[in-house]
């Protein structure tokens, strides 16, 4: 028996304790009397009712209070039911599935790519893909979109595509995939997105030329490493485009954090004792990634809030001007985009 908690064996397996839950509960379902009195009688049992009964048995007050002393008796011992792997030189390891044999498996279905794009932009709002159905600029293509979003692509060449999709990281996929067809090779995140200390105003075009890697996905394609950097050539063109529309426009460091609510006073001060000047969700992942395949990557962002807020003198964000910024923003990159590639 362990110390700490002396009611459970040396090894106590969580594994094997639901497994005697769910016997038991079969047992009972069953009709069997000893299965029903472990179970006070109860005349119809459920899976909690089981685990309830396993976890008194074991002098817990509840199935939650045994499965965390089990979980602190694993974790001192070293031992677990399920533990990850070693993640030193992941990056370096081949992928069991590719997005080749994905790509293979969809054609042999009857799938076509279409027509490929020399660059995707990548944005998370559903007003964009409102706003494209009705951009001459544009045609819908339904082959290439991702089952949670829709793509549009230039009617003239070359092709720019667009990605609308909800925030996450389905953009990895789609990044994948076209590198697999030997489709497009540049890379831009055109988003919203919060902004850190003085040096920013709500309103502001931000170009974003290194990204902090707190994400989860760069690991999986690049060494450990705090930060990641946008290509220069794509970030100088993103530049150019943006500062057409809004002179100040300027390139930042911005950190990526998928854990939206959970911006702490002491990391924000941290990241603007570092010059940090932008937080969002995805743009550390797209680096990591198209630098690990070697494409292009780059991430324009127009700031929506600050942290800190700033002081009462200063007026509250405008949601019209902002997203008539994005708007003109996003029409100065396509058109740089196209016009570098023509």
């Amino acid at each position: 028996m362990t110390t700490e908690f002396p009611s459970l064996p040396d090894r106590p397996d969580i594994g094997q304790l639901r497994r005697q839950a769910k016997d038991l509960l079969r047992e009972a379902v069953a009709g069997d009397s000893a299965a029903i009195k472990r179970l006070s009688g109860n005349p119809n049992p459920k899976l909690s009712d089981a685990q309830f009964a396993i976890a008194r048995e074991l002098d817990f007050a509840s199935w939650p209070k045994l499965t965390r002393a089990i979980a602190a008796t694993t974790a001192a011992s070293g031992t677990g039911e399920i533990r990850k792997p070693s993640a030193t030189n992941q990056h370096l390891a081949e992928s069991t599935f590719k997005a080749s044999t994905f790509l293979d498996a969809a054609k042999e279905n009857g799938w076509e790519p279409g027509r490929l794009p020399s660059a995707i932009v990548f944005v998370f709002q559903n007003s964009f893909a409102s706003q494209l159905e009705h951009d001459d600029r544009f045609v819908e293509d339904k082959s290439l979109a991702v089952s949670n979003g829709r793509f549009f692509i230039t009617k003239n060449d070359p092709a720019i595509a667009v990605s609308c999709m909800s925030a996450g990281g389905a953009f990895v996929g789609q990044v994948e995939n076209q590198r697999a067809l030997d489709g497009a090779e540049r890379f831009v995140i055109f988003n919203l997105a919060g902004g850190f200390g003085q040096d920013i105003s709500v309103g502001d075009i931000a170009v974003i030329e290194t990204a902090v890697r707190d994400d989860g996905i760069s690991p999986h394609y690049l060494p450990p490493g705090d930060t990641v950097d946008a290509d220069h050539d794509l970030t100088e063109l993103l530049l150019t485009a943006t500062q057409s529309v809004q002179p100040h426009a300027r390139t930042h460091i911005s950190w990526t954090n998928p854990a939206t609510f959970r911006q702490t006073e002491a990391a924000v001060n941290h990241y603007i004792e570092q010059g940090v000047t932008i937080v969002e969700s995805e743009i550390a992942s797209l680096f990591a990634v198209c630098q690990a395949l070697d494409v292009r990557a780059g991430a324009v962002v127009v700031t929506t809030g600050i942290s800190p807020e700033p002081s009462d003198d200063v007026p509250a964000a405008d949601w019209a001007t902002l997203r008539d910024t994005q708007l003109a923003a996003f029409d100065a990159v396509i058109d740089k985009l196209q016009n570098a590639t023509a």
